[in-house]
């Protein structure tokens, strides 16, 4: 699903041999704006890949580490225009257990993705990124 702005920065994406399958970790680097983004996930034959940082450093960092039996639902957030890009300007991720910001500062047009079904998950990202990540979308588990 996604991403939300295609045109600014460069694409940045997982291998297509690696599909995730389990997200486990996720960073956000962050300001004014969402500056970067990386993640960990378990592929389909279970080995840890990870992914990123997706560009820039930012001001704050946040860690988020999934328990064993916690997934992510819904990734939320909003994109604005600085300078002359579209940048995503605040994150927000939604779990089984909790929620997971905003990060940056939420302002600008929202936009929302939500696993499809009720069995599968968010389990990855892909994006676009100059200064700041310009454009994020989501893989989502395999149907069961």
């Amino acid at each position: 699903m996604g991403p939300w702005d295609r045109e600014a920065g460069a694409a940045f994406d997982i291998p297509e041999a690696e599909p995730p399958r389990c997200l486990q970790t996720v960073t956000v680097e962050y300001g004014h704006v969402i500056n970067s983004i990386a993640f960990s996930y378990s592929n389909e034959a279970g080995e840890k890949k990870t992914a990123g940082p997706w560009d820039q450093d930012g001001a704050d960092q946040e860690d988020i580490m999934l328990a064993p039996s916690e997934i992510i639902k819904q990734v939320l957030g909003t994109t604005s225009t600085v300078g002359e890009d579209t940048v995503v300007t605040s994150l927000t991720l939604v779990s089984n257990l909790t929620t997971y910001g905003p990060f940056g500062t939420t302002n600008g047009t929202p936009f929302c993705s939500q696993a499809p079904e009720s069995n599968r998950s968010i389990a990855g990202f892909y994006a676009r990124a100059g200064e700041a990540v310009n454009a994020l979308g989501v893989y989502y588990t395999p149907e069961n």
